[in-house]
């Protein structure tokens, strides 16, 4: 039976992978370009034009839109593009949005102006602990170009990576990290603007190419975290992957009270017993990974480990080989929730590779 036409692509290929391979969920799209321009006329009545283009759906989108005017006092032109897919755990997007005007100098009444956007706006849903990357770079060049991509969730905004005033620059993008279950928000945008009048000409382009990854994470939450002082629970979640011989292997936490100092320690067995405000999720026999790490701003906690330098604590060497299980927690100081003054995240147990 032939799939309906009623269902957008991305959602019908999305089905149709296994659950296992699905980390986001498609919720709604926003892509287009745009372009505007003006030119003053000695008649009075200014030249404009204008063109937009809007993605229908969550397929393929390719769209190159044009404006220009042109009077006897001033000229202005725009141009806007766009390519983006948005694909199972994957979107890429490449998009440019230039505006240039120009004026007879000292010239009563001359004027001109331009403007131009080239917009990516992706909702999507994570309903697992995931891991992001994002690559490529903004860049933009004239007074009046800028361009930025930012990612942001129910909790906030997870990055932000701009340009914006005069001259030319490049940002490259390249961020990575964790994603909690819930609702995300990528948006990506190009803008270049210009304007022209007997004293002045300014024009600016902006211009943007971003690859966007959502993959499983190398490991899996378990037990249970209860609210901080912050009236949130610290959830842990794993970076890099779980190969020893690659040795990018990372602890992280959400959820933490700003600022709070804390310490990650693992162990081989699961347990479930209160400890401070939270509960212990990993069993005897722990090891510490030092130092102290402290929680910043928005509440997160991180470490990376080194497989080459040995733990404290605990009988044996508790090096961590590929063939092995280990179970992780963080321990961290929370003085304002009262009792013993601290208080724990969830488990993380992950299997580890040569």
């Amino acid at each position: 039976m032939a799939a309906s036409n009623s269902l957008p692509l991305i959602l019908l290929v999305a089905l149709a992978a296994p659950a296992s391979a699905r980390q986001f969920t498609p919720v709604s799209q926003n892509r287009s370009v745009s372009v505007t321009a003006s030119a003053n006329d000695a008649s009075g009545t200014p030249d404009t034009d204008s063109d937009t283009a809007q993605a229908p759906g969550f397929g393929p989108f390719s769209q190159t839109v044009n404006a220009s005017a042109s009077g006897s006092l001033g000229t202005a032109s725009s141009s806007a593009t766009q390519t983006s897919s948005i694909g199972v755990n994957h979107v890429s997007a490449t998009g440019s949005g230039g505006a240039s005007a120009s004026a007879p100098q000292l010239e009563p009444g001359a004027g001109a102006s331009a403007h131009t956007d080239s917009l990516f706006e992706f909702v999507f849903d994570v309903t697992a602990v995931s891991t992001y990357a994002a690559a490529g770079f903004v860049s933009r060049s004239g007074p009046n170009g800028s361009a930025g991509v930012t990612l942001s969730g129910t909790s906030g905004l997870v990055f932000l990576i701009g340009t914006g005033g005069g001259g030319s620059y490049l940002e490259p993008l390249d961020e990575t990290g964790i994603l909690v279950p819930g609702r995300y928000t990528l948006a990506i945008v190009a803008s270049g603007a210009a304007g022209a009048s007997k004293f002045y000409t300014t024009d600016g382009v902006g211009q943007f190419d971003v690859d966007f990854t959502v993959d499983a994470a190398p490991a899996k939450p378990y037990c249970t975290a209860l609210p901080n002082s912050a009236g949130t629970p610290a959830l842990m979640a794993a970076t890099g992957s779980v190969s020893v011989a690659a040795n990018d292997f990372g602890l992280e936490a959400t959820g933490v009270v700003p600022g709070a100092q804390g310490l990650f320690f693992y162990g081989k067995t699961q347990t479930m017993v209160p400890f401070g405000s939270g509960f212990r999720c990993v069993g005897n026999h722990i090891y510490r990974l030092q130092p102290m790490v402290a929680a910043d701003g928005p509440g997160r906690s991180a470490r990376a480990i080194d497989f080459t330098v040995s733990p404290t604590g605990g009988p044996g060497s508790g090096a961590i080989h590929g063939g092995t299980t280990w179970n992780f927690q963080l321990w961290y100081r929370d003085p304002a929730a009262g009792g013993l003054g601290f208080n724990l995240s969830d488990g993380l147990s992950a299997a580890f590779e040569p």
